[in-house]
């Protein structure tokens, strides 16, 4: 009973409930372990500010971030050096979970007391996973990636390809597992071409002074690291040691097809879920940080399926995801947990996937198309959009698609 007392409070405040939640988890981390990884964001950023900076890659391959993450880490490490810039940089981190959950649990179906407590939970859940990436971790190159992809997929969504494709760019300079999200852009294939040639011209301007300084920096291209005991390639009966050479290609091009069939089915909900659970399924690496992103995906699907639903659902997928995932890789060892995180992974795929192929996909594909096409003959100076089209329509799902207004007004929230 008091469990249940206390999630209706929570469910009546869910800003500050978030708020609290993240505070919680990074005071938690904070006492255990943290900024694992912020040495390789401070070493890459010293490096890139230094007068060597062009031979960064050259000289350490095995800084696998993007030149943006270093010239934003340099904000945090090299112009605010210490524990005061590290400080900054965990707030800033937190400040975008805490801005793209709070923006989607605004769309929390007003249902039972019983949904409402399930859902309230799942957001509670997805800011403890999102402290993983932010605070134990500190991948900043991660979180700046997964803000700038949401804010392609809401920019797309919305009939903006130029922004969109600006946001793809910078996803890609900051972490190139975003590269996927390139197929955003064939939600308009009349413009395909422009928006391939914005997107080639941001992530080149980023990349290409590295290569040209440094023949060497073609290195990065070959680095390889371990395969996990618990990851998936294991499960999949991969014996070797390492990254296999086929790895990241099977992973970037069906990620990349799956991208392309939630866009061609307009299942924007779909789109980060579906890029992160199969980057997670082939990675050779299984780092909880990953689930953070992932977690993240689940919320937001689970939160579009709910406003295209006659009936109150709950959050299936972010549940699977922390329980099958994040909960098993602290409870179980290997090989165990990497088969129930195989499992879960496979689960959620086949969640998303069947949803977004659904029949009903369709006539929210036609009803998306009309709308689209009527906004942009009746605005066309909006291309772009002021402030990425007020932030992507507030992270993807504040606000509702034309195709989710007619749910909402049977029920379902804005």
């Amino acid at each position: 009973m008091r469990l249940t007392s206390l999630l209706d409070l929570l469910y009546r405040r869910r800003q500050v409930s978030v708020a609290i939640a993240l505070a919680v988890a990074t005071l938690a981390h904070l006492a255990a372990t943290s900024l694992y990884s912020w040495h390789f964001v401070t070493a890459g950023s010293k490096a890139l500010w230094s007068s060597d900076g062009l031979h960064l890659y050259a000289l350490s391959p095995d800084l696998q971030m993007g030149p943006l993450t270093f010239a934003v880490g340099g904000l945090f490490s090299v112009f605010l050096p210490g524990p005061l810039g590290a400080t900054a940089a965990i707030i800033a981190m937190l400040a975008v979970g805490f801005i793209a959950i709070c923006t989607t649990v605004r769309r929390i179906p007003m249902a039972s007391a019983r949904h409402q407590r399930g859902w309230m939970g799942a957001a509670i859940l997805t800011a403890f996973v999102w402290t993983e990436v932010a605070v134990h971790y500190a991948h900043l190159d991660d979180v700046l990636a997964l803000g700038a992809g949401v804010l392609a997929i809401a920019s797309a969504r919305n009939g903006r390809l130029v922004a969109a494709a600006i946001c793809i760019g910078v996803a890609i300079d900051f972490k190139p597992w975003t590269l996927p999200l390139v197929a955003l852009l064939c939600v308009d294939r009349r413009r395909l071409a422009r928006g391939a040639m914005l997107v080639a011209a941001v992530v080149l301007g980023a990349w290409l002074p590295f290569f040209l300084a440094d023949p060497a920096t073609a290195n990065i291209l070959g680095f390889v690291i371990p395969i996990a005991p618990t990851s998936s390639l294991r499960v999949f009966g991969v014996h070797a040691t390492t990254t296999p050479a086929w790895d990241r290609v099977v992973q970037l091009g069906g990620a990349s097809a799956l991208v392309l069939l939630a866009v061609l089915r307009r299942r924007w909900e779909a789109v980060l879920l579906l890029l992160v659970a199969f980057r997670m399924l082939l990675d050779p690496a299984a780092y909880l940080y990953y689930d953070s992103g992932l977690v993240l995906g689940t919320l937001f699907f689970d939160t579009g399926r709910a406003a295209r639903a006659s009936r109150a659902v709950l959050p299936i997928t972010t549940i699977v995801a922390v329980i099958g995932i994040t909960a098993n890789d602290y409870l179980l060892a290997a090989p165990v947990a990497g088969l129930f995180r195989t499992g879960a992974l496979v689960a959620i795929l086949a969640i998303a996937l069947v949803t977004t192929a659904s029949r009903n996909s369709v006539a929210a594909q036609g009803c998306q198309s009309r709308s689209t096409n009527g906004r942009r003959e009746s605005q066309p100076a909006s291309e772009g959009g002021p402030a990425l089209g007020a932030i992507g329509s507030a992270l993807l799902f504040g606000v509702s698609a034309p195709e989710d207004r007619g749910v909402v007004a049977q029920g379902s929230p804005v």
